[in-house]
């Protein structure tokens, strides 16, 4: 990250592509987002399929890349993914197959715009975003996914094992089960920072339910942040980035609320 912002503050540079592997796309194209405040448009993409494969998608999205990254209309955007001739902004697109070349989506939001030919077509802006100065990624940030059964051991172990902060991906709008919340309590007592967000693929967490020890309203009284509609692994970069910043580590609720109201 550190170059990448580099090379955008050189006056020699008017936009950047990226190249890498698709499994944590999602994940780089996100933290460049929160740490690299530019107007300059910084897309990454990448193929499903190998180079020797006689229909790589990779070719055609690299060109598609250099169209978006030189194009005026792209300016402002933010940090992007360009893959199968869709933009989408690096807040809200998600991998969602495995193998598929059309495998990046902005589920609820659609892509920000097509690239088609040599044109660069924008049909919305993101308006949510924040930028923070880190200094460091270094901070322990765990996840742990909700599931019939799990009774919040796993929390206890990682707060005893001193880990920095938890991402927790719990049931539906941000519910767990009773001993699974107790657990998420004696954490957040114990000022740990504990998020919640959602096993879900699409939709936000809200603290609804109450009254069982485990309910999302019991999570929100017993201290936990709600992560809105960003899912655990871009949840837990800005929970990493947040711990690192000198002035921001006293705010995180804030920022939770601020990038996913």
């Amino acid at each position: 990250m550190r170059r990448l912002r580099e090379l955008l503050a050189s006056s020699e540079v008017d936009a950047l592509v990226v190249t890498q592997g698709t499994d944590t796309m999602e994940e780089t194209s996100f933290l460049a987002n929160l740490l690299i405040d530019t107007q300059k448009p910084l897309v990454f993409t990448g193929a499903q399929l190998a180079h020797d494969h006689p229909q790589s998608d990779g070719p055609r999205n690299v060109i598609d890349a250099i169209h978006a990254a030189a194009s005026e209309e792209t300016q402002g955007l933010g940090a992007m993914v360009c893959f199968n001739g869709e933009l989408h902004a690096a807040r809200e697109v998600s991998k969602v197959h495995t193998s598929a070349i059309d495998t990046f989506k902005s589920y609820h939001y659609g892509a920000l715009g097509i690239v088609d030919g040599d044109r660069v077509i924008v049909y919305r802006r993101p308006q949510l975003g924040l930028h923070l100065r880190p200094e460091s990624l270094d901070k322990r940030v765990e996840i742990l996914k909700a599931a019939i059964g799990a009774d919040g051991r796993m929390v206890d172990a990682a707060r005893n094992m001193e880990v920095d902060g938890l991402i927790i991906e719990a049931f539906g709008r941000g519910n767990l089960s009773a001993e699974f919340g107790q657990a998420v309590g004696r954490a957040c007592r114990s000022g740990l920072p504990v998020v919640i967000t959602s096993r879900c693929p699409v939709g936000r967490v809200q603290p609804v339910y109450g009254g069982g020890g485990g309910g999302g309203r019991d999570l929100e009284d017993a201290g936990a942040i709600f992560a809105g509609d960003l899912k655990a692994p871009k949840a837990r970069l800005l929970l990493i980035a947040a711990l690192g910043d000198p002035t921001a580590h006293s705010r995180i609720r804030e920022l939770f609320v601020t990038l996913a109201p």
